[in-house]
């Protein structure tokens, strides 16, 4: 099943820089800033209730974070797209 998806993936996306951009936008956002923050809120949950300055940073990080990556994978779309 995991050969066959991947051949999949494989016929779709047309060159290595395309997964890359796809990948670099949501994967590596979500596994190297978005996770380290959850663990930390939910290490902190109960110190200084939810709106302490450290979790006010974290929660600015995480919704910039997503918000970067929504953004490239837009511009992606639209550049793939043809659009300017």
């Amino acid at each position: 099943m995991i050969i066959i998806c991947a051949w999949g993936i494989a016929i779709m996306v047309p060159t290595i820089g395309d997964a890359m951009t796809i990948l670099g936008a949501t994967t590596n956002s979500g596994i190297g800033f978005l996770l380290p923050i959850i663990f930390y809120l939910k290490i902190e949950k109960e110190n200084g209730g939810p709106w302490t300055k450290d979790k006010i940073l974290s929660y600015f990080v995480f919704v910039t974070i997503c918000i970067c990556s929504v953004i490239e994978l837009y511009s992606y779309a639209k550049k793939k797209n043809g659009d300017n």
